[in-house]
């Protein structure tokens, strides 16, 4: 139970970041000296965790209901389950992370919204 509830309040966070962003002007500063707004990384680490916790709880949830069910006739669906989990949560959780990449190495542009799709 304490996972979700991390999980809600990254989001609660993410959405506190991104509208206080969209608020004030989210717009990519051209000079190099310029620190970048404090609200982009946190938004985007708050999204690469998110994206990973929750493939990884999926997962183990997964795999704990596949040990605990009597049912042997439901193992291999449970493993299908589990690798179309990991399949679908990878995604978005290595976009997230060259997004997070994108956007610390290369702050002048604004490459890194081309993964937010």
């Amino acid at each position: 139970m304490i996972v979700p509830v991390l999980v809600i309040m990254l989001l609660l966070v993410q959405f506190a970041m991104v509208t206080y962003g969209g608020a004030y002007g989210l717009v990519p500063d051209t000079d190099v000296d310029h620190h970048m707004a404090f609200e982009v990384p946190v938004w985007l680490v708050g999204s690469l965790v998110c994206d990973s916790v929750m493939t990884v709880y999926m997962t183990l949830s997964l795999m704990q209901c596949n040990e605990k069910s009597s049912f042997k006739a439901h193992n291999s669906l449970f493993v299908k389950l589990v690798k179309l989990t990991i399949e679908t949560g990878l995604v978005p959780t290595t976009a997230a992370l060259i997004e997070l990449v994108l956007a610390v190495t290369l702050r002048v542009t604004i490459y890194h919204i081309a993964f937010r799709t």
